[in-house]
């Protein structure tokens, strides 16, 4: 009692043949049966021109499909209601997100108000308990800094724009230093001194109202 293929079963019926219960045994094995299960192997196809080939599990579900190869023809995979398009995957392999809120691109897992926002060209704003925290932008190229909404002290390598937040002036309280080989932009719309301010060796600083 075996699996055969339709050339080895069409053996079993030439003319003047008399088949074995064995062979019939076979014959039905070799079957699928929509009742009790079986596997199917190799290639399911349709011949038909004019209608469309539907697969369907009728009052149920499909258990799972195994396949080390499944080419989908249509746009939209759904699962359990929820669409995943071919431009959700094509976008995935480019790196982008595919979250569905344009707002909020990189959500923490544990708390919905942490996440990363780049709704614009050439802006990343990190929010923190839908407060952002920390803002990178870049335009006319020239690269922007927010660190929150209030005054704050960064030390970056390279030409940097330290900006204050967003309408609150550069207010310098303590002694501020930059260290060596490093440039520092302090930028308005006021920027107040009531400390000294230390410069490096081989650096700079400007001081712009935009």
């Amino acid at each position: 009692m075996a699996i055969q293929t339709r050339t080895v079963l069409k053996t079993y019926f030439n003319t003047g043949d008399k088949p074995t219960e064995t062979q019939f045994v076979d014959l039905i094995d070799s079957s699928l049966n929509l009742t009790d299960g079986g596997t199917l192997t190799g290639v399911l196809s349709s011949s038909l021109v004019s209608s469309d080939f539907a697969l369907i599990a009728h009052s149920a579900s499909f258990n799972y499909i195994s396949a080390s190869h499944l080419d989908l023809d249509g746009e939209t995979l759904s699962m359990g209601g929820t669409p995943f398009t071919k431009t959700d995957i094509d976008n995935l392999k480019l790196g982008k997100s595919i979250a569905t809120d344009p707002n909020k691109k990189f959500v923490n897992s544990a708390d919905a108000t942490t996440y990363i926002r780049m709704s614009q060209a050439g802006k990343a704003w990190h929010y923190v308990g839908d407060k952002p925290i920390f803002k990178l932008a870049y335009a006319a190229e020239t690269g922007v800094i927010n660190i929150g909404e209030t005054t704050t002290t960064v030390n970056l390598d390279g030409a940097t724009k330290l900006s204050a937040g967003a309408g609150n002036p550069n207010t310098i309280t303590t002694t501020f230093t930059i260290p060596d080989n490093m440039n520092y932009q302090l930028i308005g719309p006021k920027v107040s001194v009531s400390s000294s301010i230390s410069v490096g060796e081989g650096s700079l600083l400007y001081i712009t109202q935009p």
